[in-house]
């Protein structure tokens, strides 16, 4: 619309049409209905304190506001809401108690901060922080005018007898834009959308004489703080409305080393993340997405032993609103080194990965705008990790993980201990002797389970009996099927130069299958010794450990339990240590092994099973399956021929000598 025009009243709803052609005639359109801000209705107990309002402050501290009057009386009783139009003192509080004074033209009320649902009745706020980046000391503002940058030293994050680890990081850029906008009638609506942009450069130095586990963190500077007036209330006396952003930068290490070695590692990454939170009927929705780019700069692992070390730099925001707490996030972008002596024969491999990654957590608590909402629960935001593996051996050899598809996670070589212990519940037999496994070479492995959506790209046909979400696990396929797919998904990639020489797809074998599950845990589970209802899909009326009153020794019987009853989008449910997704629950995965009995019991290095069989292994329960049967440790098999609507696989990429 034109100056002073308008497209309706405030709240109405409208439909807008869009038409989009060509000059050959082709056209498109696009409809979509909005609704107009509706305009702020106080509540009836508000007070507008003004230059025109008979009360004038003369007193506060704290909680406690001393204000005088002109009339014979305040007319404040408690539950009055008293709000400032002031910008350089804003306040809204909400009267406790009131003690007046008649004689003196006086009166000191007790308060509380009151919320913005317990001022507007109804009505659309919406309040937007841009360039809200504080003027403070250390910090330089980036060339652009927006965001900031801070110079960071050598910092040695620990220090002991059994090693030393040291960040070095030339600089660290921040920038951070926020809106915010609710609707406070019925039913209620409330958006929160932050953008953060992060850039450093970090370098990672660390050397060990024995196994450790450590972890080290310090501020970057103080907390850097700045208060603005984001805008008014349009009421007929504006309102205006604060917020203080508090930014707080930490930098840290954690990890863990097994033997005397030490590390180089580096790079420079710069990252853009978006995300925020949706209220509509009732029910929180977050969001979130971001861009990362990632240059290593150096990997160099000198020495012997297995090790995790990382290092990161994590800014946490807040941004309190009419000093109640508004959103908060962490995130946390990390530099990662993996490396692994794996001994066979003759031969002493390393395997290093240098990995950059980032999380996030989003919380939020809605106090400032209504009470009665109920705070949000934490989200993960983000949980992306990237990896630049480098292999090293007698000579050293190089893959580039341009060539690795993005949802394939690295595996490192190494060693433990499969099957399950004596005292596990509901062991079975088939889960022993106990086997000290060594895997001697790190493999790629499906992130997820092979989809609908891959499947049928890849072979033309979708055979699944939970069909319509393309992004749910493929099913009813045979043994048969998935080694087919492996076969045409080497050809396809290896014909469009997309896999390393001497690389190709197959199923993991059984021993790898449950090594990457564990993914260093020893127990039941990576999640722990308990399987509970939402940590995983499956049957989840019958959890795990088994419990007095549920009469078996295979589960505890829930009846509240969720039950899904088909299978769910990959990567539902929380992954491992290594970024792999329903290990255990939604279907089960084929593995290469034929079938026996026993595991072979002593230690072996790369075992592939028996040389013949009736059966092929599949691991990890399923949808259908109790809780007992998702265990790491549990094994069970089919003929390869059969096909089931609870049993699937994920893809392993190897050299062809593994």
């Amino acid at each position: 619309p034109a100056s002073n025009q308008f497209l309706g009243a405030n709240g109405q709803s409208l439909t807008n049409l869009l038409v989009v052609s060509d000059t050959l005639g082709h056209a498109a359109t696009n409809i979509w209905p909005f609704k107009l801000e509706l305009a702020p209705i106080l509540d009836s107990r508000v007070i507008i304190i003004s230059p025109s309002s008979p009360l004038t402050l003369l007193l506060s501290d704290g909680d406690t506001f001393v204000f005088s009057y002109a009339g014979a009386s305040s007319g404040l009783t408690n539950g009055s809401i008293l709000v400032s139009s002031n910008a350089k003192f804003p306040y809204k509080r909400l009267v406790l108690s009131v003690t007046d004074d008649p004689e003196f033209h006086r009166v000191s009320l007790v308060t509380k901060q009151a919320a913005l649902a317990d001022i507007i009745l109804q009505g659309t706020v919406r309040f937007v922080g841009d360039g809200f980046i504080p003027d403070a000391l250390g910090v330089a503002p980036s060339p652009d005018s927006k965001g900031i940058t801070i110079n960071l030293g050598s910092k040695t994050l620990y220090d002991s007898n059994d090693g030393k680890v040291q960040i070095e990081s030339n600089r660290l850029f921040f920038d951070s834009d926020f809106s915010i906008s609710a609707e406070l009638s019925s039913p209620r609506t409330f958006d929160l959308d932050v953008s953060v942009s992060l850039a450093f450069d970090l370098t990672l130095r660390g050397s060990w004489q024995q196994f450790s586990i450590f972890s080290g963190e310090q501020p970057i500077g103080r907390s850097l703080r700045q208060t603005r007036l984001l805008g008014y209330i349009p009421t007929p006396i504006p309102i205006p409305i604060q917020a203080e952003a508090v930014w707080d930068f930490y930098i840290g290490t954690k990890g863990d080393v097994s033997s005397q070695a030490s590390v180089t590692a580096g790079f420079q990454s710069t990252t853009d993340v978006i995300f925020g939170a949706r209220l509509r009927n009732g029910q929180w929705t977050s969001h979130s997405s971001a861009s990362t780019h990632a240059q290593p700069l150096s990997l160099v692992w000198q020495g012997g032993g297995s090790g995790r070390i990382r290092g990161y730099v994590e800014p946490r925001l807040t941004v309190y609103l009419e000093t109640l707490v508004g959103p908060t996030a962490r995130l946390n972008s990390y530099l990662e080194v993996q490396g692994y002596n794996c001994v066979q024969p003759g031969q002493v491999e390393v395997d290093a990965a240098l990995y950059h990654g980032m999380d996030a957590i989003l919380a939020l608590n809605v106090e400032s705008w209504d009470e009665n909402w109920a705070s949000l629960p934490p989200w993960e935001m983000l949980n992306e990790r990237s990896v630049n593996p480098i292999s090293r051996k007698n000579p050293v050899t190089q893959v580039s993980t341009s060539q690795i598809h993005s949802n394939m996670v690295w595996i490192p070589c190494g060693a433990f201990t499969m099957g399950s212990p004596n005292g596990e519940p509901s062991r079975s037999s088939t889960e022993g002797p106990r086997t000290r496994v060594t895997i001697t070479h790190g493999f790629w492995m499906g992130q997820y389970e092979v989809t609908q959506g891959e499947y049928l790209g890849l072979m033309g046909r979708n055979p699944s009996h939970f069909s319509g979400d393309l992004n749910r696990p493929v099913e009813q396929v045979t043994w048969n099927d998935a080694m087919a797919y492996c076969a045409v998904m080497t050809t396809r990639e290896r014909n469009a130069g997309r896999l390393p020489i001497g690389y190709g797809y197959r199923l993991p074998t059984e021993a790898e299958w449950e090594y990457a599950s564990r993914a260093g845990t020893t127990t039941a589970y990576y999640y722990g010794n308990a399987l509970r209802s939402g940590m995983a899909n499956f049957n989840g009326h019958y959890e795990y450990p088994p419990c007095p009153n549920s009469g078996s020794p295979y589960f505890c019987y829930n009846l509240s339990g969720g039950y899904q009853g088909t299978t769910t989008s990959v990567g539902s449910y929380a992954p491992n240590a290594w970024g792999l997704y329903d290990m255990p629950g939604n279907v089960g995965e084929w593995c290469q092994d034929w079938y026996s009995t026993y595991l072979p019991g002593g230690s072996v290095t790369d075992p592939q099973g028996p040389s013949g069989g009736f059966s092929r292994v599949f691991r990890g329960g399923s949808w259908r399956e109790n809780a007992f049967h998702c265990r790491a440790s549990d094994r069970i098999f089919h003929n390869p021929n059969r096909s089931n609507d609870d049993l699937g696989f994920r893809v392993v990429l190897a050299s062809d000598s593994q």
